[in-house]
């Protein structure tokens, strides 16, 4: 029987998490080990389940009992543990008939205990249409910042009011924290957005980089030299979420599409950080596109299939078909999306779609460090995955109390919206003070 993963013995130093049921487990503390196994249950974690198996298997801080390790076996079968099958298979063949029911009732009600579904969405997308801005002034770069050549990017949330005036502003994510947030908050409090006679809730992302291309000798530094790519792939949660944030940079300063691949193979156990690099810009002759497309390009930049057309496009199969991207286009798969920036101007964007490995993106990184525990990677989740964010909810969160309260009360829901701002209230949540008086 395999025991308990070997990366559990590595990490008590490196995260909060870590160093509560994991270094409990190395100092053979296994009732504390096995109550932060037990908590991560409800995020259908898979491999605290198989830990918590192996646990029972072995009467570590507990009866052997081979029943229930099974239970525990197939649940972590259920979210995909690479050792489930090969452990479910070795533990039932000793079993007799009424322990194998046993383990069935053992699954059954540890399936009833999971709060959150199995399977990871492929990317982060917004889920509210926020109101047009009309005047974005660009943020300062911090001159510590540019003198250290440090890159980065910060993620907001904030509440606009009925003239389109910036109220409240919270930073959602961060890479790396403490660098760029002031910089980042200063100029959207300078912000305009349209006068719609409603308060809105709108999220956005502000790059920051002193070059047109990413410096991916500091971001291969990061990943290696900083171990951060081999904490992340050993369980550490803190590792995980700042991982995340650093894929979600490096992706959005590409210019390509990205298709996952959910399948991972040994080479993807290294990061590939030429995959980013390519930076072409292509144009075509499709001036007057609106909408998206995914296309098929073959030789000479000729149009020659077209894979998706989004409904509402002005154009349609036939017009692309009849377009041409410039001859220096390599054939293979492209996303088309002409989209109308502040200034009502129509920008047309050209990407090739390539594959991506899941574990160089960063939902992939924000789930595990999520599903291990991490605070922060679930509150990232929150803002745009609903799973997340009801289970946060759940958890008397502030943050998520206070922000999802409000969107609750601008879409009509008063009472209940009101109920959850004055719970995040409770807790003395300076972001839900402040959002209150933007709402009397």
């Amino acid at each position: 029987m395999k025991w308990i993963l070997p990366f559990c013995l590595l990490l008590a130093a490196h995260s909060s998490l870590a160093a509560s049921w994991l270094d409990a487990y190395q100092r053979q503390d296994f009732a504390t080990a096995k109550q932060g196994f037990v908590e991560l249950i409800p995020l259908a974690n898979e491999t605290a389940a198989y830990n918590l198996g192996v646990m029972a298997l072995h009467g570590q801080g507990q009866p052997v009992d081979e029943a229930t390790a099974l239970g525990y076996f197939f649940l972590a079968a259920e979210l995909e543990h690479p050792g489930a099958r090969s452990a479910i298979q070795q533990v039932s063949d000793a079993l007799s008939a009424e322990q194998l029911s046993e383990a069935e009732q053992v699954y059954t009600a540890l399936q009833q205990r999971i709060q959150l579904p199995k399977r990871r969405a492929d990317a982060i997308t917004q889920r509210t249409a926020g109101p047009e801005p009309v005047s974005r002034p660009a943020p300062q770069y911090p001159v510590d910042a540019a003198r250290r050549g440090q890159f980065g990017y910060v993620m907001l949330r904030f509440l606009v009011d009925e003239e389109g005036k910036v109220q409240t502003i919270d930073t959602l994510d961060a890479f790396p924290q403490g660098v760029f947030e002031r910089s980042a908050t200063r100029a959207v409090r300078r912000w305009q957005y349209e006068a719609t006679g409603e308060k809105h809730i709108v999220r956005v992302r502000m790059d920051f980089r002193l070059d047109a291309d990413l410096n991916f000798q500091r971001v291969h530094a990061l990943l290696h030299n900083d171990k951060l790519w081999d904490f992340a792939n050993a369980g550490s949660p803190r590792h995980q979420e700042v991982l995340g944030t650093l894929f979600e940079l490096v992706a959005m300063g590409s210019n390509k599409s990205w298709q996952v691949r959910h399948e991972l193979s040994e080479q993807d156990m290294a990061p590939d950080l030429s995959l980013f690099r390519d930076r072409s810009r292509l144009s075509a002759s499709l001036d007057d596109f609106v909408g998206l497309a995914h296309i098929e390009l073959g030789s000479g930049g000729r149009i020659t299939q077209v894979d998706f057309l989004r409904e509402g496009s002005n154009w349609d199969e036939e017009q692309l078909l009849a377009a041409t991207i410039n001859t220096a286009a390599a054939p293979g798969r492209y996303r088309i999306l002409s989209s109308q920036n502040h200034r009502g101007r129509y920008q047309l964007h050209i990407q090739p779609i390539q594959e991506l490995p899941a574990n160089m993106t960063a939902r992939y990184w924000w789930d595990m460090a999520a599903r291990n525990g991490d605070r922060r990677a679930q509150q990232i989740l929150a803002a745009f995955d609903p799973h997340w964010e009801q289970y946060l909810i759940a958890q008397q969160d502030p943050e998520v109390l206070a922000w999802s309260g409000t969107q609750r009360i601008l879409n009509g829901e008063t009472e209940l919206g009101w109920a959850m701002l004055e719970q995040a209230i409770a807790q003395n949540n300076a972001t839900a003070k402040a959002l209150k008086k933007q709402l009397l």
